[in-house]
């Protein structure tokens, strides 16, 4: 009379990844796009490298301060 469902089968395809593979067809893209994504790249890089130099000099200015005021007030 009444129909029970039948449970969901699990389908996992493993994946398999080949850096060569994927290397090549970076390579290729490139080729394509003329070198456009390298600049990009460089660009994020770039980026990241400058936030990171801001950084450091922040923390190295606070550092400097709390030594002042540590000097100041001993």
């Amino acid at each position: 009379m009444f129909r029970t469902q039948k449970p969901r089968k699990f389908t996992y395809v493993p994946i398999y990844w080949d850096p060569e593979k994927e290397e090549k067809e970076q390579k290729q893209r490139w080729r394509e796009t003329g070198g456009e994504e390298s600049s990009i790249r460089f660009n994020e890089e770039f980026q990241s490298k400058m936030n990171r130099k801001t950084n450091n000099t922040r923390i190295l200015i606070i550092v400097i301060l709390l030594l002042i005021l540590f000097i100041f007030f001993w």
